[in-house]
């Protein structure tokens, strides 16, 4: 999006709007920045309208969510990695798939245990959210409530 209203804004409508006040009348020439600015708004709220249709269509169903929750007492990640890896299995993720994304999960989950998770806060925990999106991709968040560490 950001690089259409880029694209728009410095190159399309700025050369169009020079031609065309710059031909007619170059008295009007500086009327060519307001009306950059006001054409490139107007494709703005286009392509957002756009956009916010095509994703009310595409709402994904409950089944194709899947959250799981690593407490700092229990601290078990090996669990963890098995449901993400059952989950990416049952959406038919690729080898190539599941392993990028059981590796990138144990990473930051044991980068934060590790540097994060102290004794002084008992209620710690990650949650880690994965979606198996409609094109075959999968979406990753992961939360905590640890304690930032500075280096």
């Amino acid at each position: 999006m950001t690089y259409i209203i880029t694209l728009c804004r410095g190159t399309v409508f700025l050369l169009f709007y020079t031609l065309l006040f710059g031909n007619i009348c170059p008295k009007l020439f500086w009327f060519l920045f307001p009306a950059t600015e006001f054409s490139t708004i107007l494709v703005y709220l286009a392509a957002k309208i756009l956009w916010l249709n095509k994703n009310s269509e595409g709402e994904i169903d409950e089944e194709r969510i899947e959250s799981v929750m690593l407490d700092k007492n229990e601290n078990n990640l090996t669990e963890l990695i098995e449901k993400i890896e059952t989950f990416c299995e049952k959406f038919e993720a690729s080898a190539r798939q599941n392993y990028y994304v059981t590796m990138v999960v144990k990473e930051i989950c044991t980068a934060i245990m590790e540097n994060a998770f102290t004794d002084k806060h008992k209620n710690m925990y990650i949650l880690v959210t994965i979606i198996a999106e409609p094109e075959g991709d999968f979406r990753l968040c992961i939360r905590d409530n640890a304690l930032a560490i500075r280096v």
